[in-house]
């Protein structure tokens, strides 16, 4: 397979398969459980809303367990505190 001291090496070719969006696929949504239940759709957000909710939960404890560590709060540390008890009781 030497042509005048060269090695012809193999072609890779491979095919890229784009999903532009999560849950959507070729036939539109069709078989997808999601699509058409308004149920599901609801557990789905209510899944959603509480991960968010306990991930600002435990990201307020986590700072106010820092930041009262030493006794003293700054206002910057009293700034970032207000900012996630405000993203507590949004979400």
């Amino acid at each position: 397979m030497s042509v005048r001291g060269r090695t012809q090496r193999p072609i890779i070719i491979r095919r890229v398969y784009y999903r532009p969006f999560w849950r959507h696929n070729f036939w539109g949504g069709f078989y997808d459980p999601y699509w058409n239940s308004p149920y599901l759709r609801y557990k789905e957000q209510e899944y959603y809303l509480r991960r968010e909710l306990e991930g600002n939960q435990r990201e307020l404890r986590k700072h106010q367990e820092k930041y009262r560590a030493d006794g003293v709060i700054t206002a910057k540390e009293r700034n970032e505190l207000a900012d996630d008890v405000t993203d507590v009781q949004r979400s």
